[in-house]
């Protein structure tokens, strides 16, 4: 007998495509594992640069399984650390990769972002952005100033 699903799992599952379709067509190439990565690199690095508060904040806006992956692995503390510039933000998205990419750091940081910007509210763009140092909220479009 086959298990029934549970409509929030499936409701996850269906906001995790939309973002996942989302991640693809910034990308390019339909390739799922590498949106994946990329998803997941952007996201980390972003999260590490954020406090608790704001994390979870920015987590409420996301899918269920977006969200997993957004706290996977995360220890609810002050980022350490100052990152300034765009390079040393890409230095950890490029650590956050896994492997060697065909997307490099910035491609996915600036994919991901507009990504971002469709899926949770200007609101919370916005405060994500105000928490940025000025070198990385250049790496965001002008879609929620």
């Amino acid at each position: 007998m086959e298990s029934p699903r549970l409509i929030p799992f499936e409701v996850t599952l269906q906001k995790t495509d939309e973002w996942m379709k989302d991640v693809m067509e910034e990308l390019g190439p339909d390739d799922p594992q590498m949106a994946y990565r990329s998803l997941r690199a952007v996201l980390h690095s972003l999260r590490d640069q954020m406090m608790p508060g704001d994390v979870m904040n920015t987590s409420a806006q996301m899918p269920m399984l977006i969200r997993g992956l957004f706290l996977e692995g995360w220890k609810a503390t002050p980022p350490e650390g100052d990152i300034d510039t765009q390079e040393e933000f890409f230095a950890l998205v490029n650590e956050e990769l896994m492997v060697p990419a065909d997307v490099g750091p910035e491609d996915s940081t600036r994919a991901i972002f507009r990504v971002l910007e469709k899926r949770i509210s200007c609101g919370e763009v916005q405060d994500i952005q105000g928490m940025l140092p000025d070198p990385l909220k250049g790496l965001w479009t002008e879609a929620c100033k």
